[in-house]
């Protein structure tokens, strides 16, 4: 799974990154959690903007008042098939722009988290599918990060990853028409070869949300 994140890079360099046009200002974050708006990348009328959503989807047709568990994650084995994933999949991915990303070797008490980065210390686009949510407050945009297989580099702590989409691949991943299966999840699939990363222990201040400085990222 991913259930923490980075974005120290300024928005106006994320925006020249992707190459997209960006909607709103956001800021550094050391240790985004879900719930929290987050900076995703889109396309429509064949450009790319970035927009914030947050970060848990929600299904269009979801009831309000309907029990409802957070979807951060979604895996990419089942991602086409579960009726919570499927529209979103073939019609509204996304990347969720980052520089980095935690997972935790659950293993070691209390749990040790591992930092995890492009060993060229470029942006990371991680896939993700959006959806719009009517409430009885208004529109509600949000997302959930995809998940794959962990690779050689992550698997030595959690079996699971995030997904990475390269930058060769942002326009296929990005457009809507793209709608084969099999090649949608090879965009995925090929792009979590290990030698991409570099990782290191860091501390467990980060196991806190309300905990975000860069001490968060800082190896022991």
């Amino acid at each position: 799974m991913c259930g923490r994140y980075t974005i120290y890079t300024s928005s106006k360099k994320f925006a020249e990154y992707f190459s997209a046009n960006i909607t709103f200002e956001f800021f550094k974050s050391y240790n985004i959690a879900p719930t929290a708006t987050i900076p995703v990348v889109i396309q429509a009328d064949g450009e790319r903007f970035i927009v914030p959503m947050r970060w848990g989807l929600i299904p269009s047709w979801h009831k309000d008042g309907q029990k409802f568990s957070l979807l951060n994650n979604a895996k990419i084995e089942t991602i086409d098939i579960k009726p919570s994933f499927r529209q979103s999949f073939s019609k509204r991915r996304c990347l969720v722009i980052a520089n980095g990303f935690y997972e935790w070797d659950s293993t070691a008490k209390p749990k040790q988290p591992y930092y995890y980065q492009l060993r060229d210390d470029e942006p990371i686009g991680m896939a993700g599918i959006w959806d719009n949510w009517i409430s009885p407050e208004g529109l509600l945009t949000s997302c959930c990060i995809i998940t794959t297989p962990a690779n050689q580099i992550v698997s030595k702590v959690h079996h699971r990853m995030p997904a990475i989409i390269s930058p060769q691949q942002y326009d296929s991943w990005l457009n809507p028409s793209v709608k084969d299966v099999s090649e949608i999840k090879g965009m995925i699939m090929t792009s979590t070869v290990p030698d991409l990363l570099t990782s290191f222990p860091v501390s467990t201040r980060v196991n806190k949300a309300a905990i975000d400085d860069d001490s968060c990222i800082k190896p022991i």
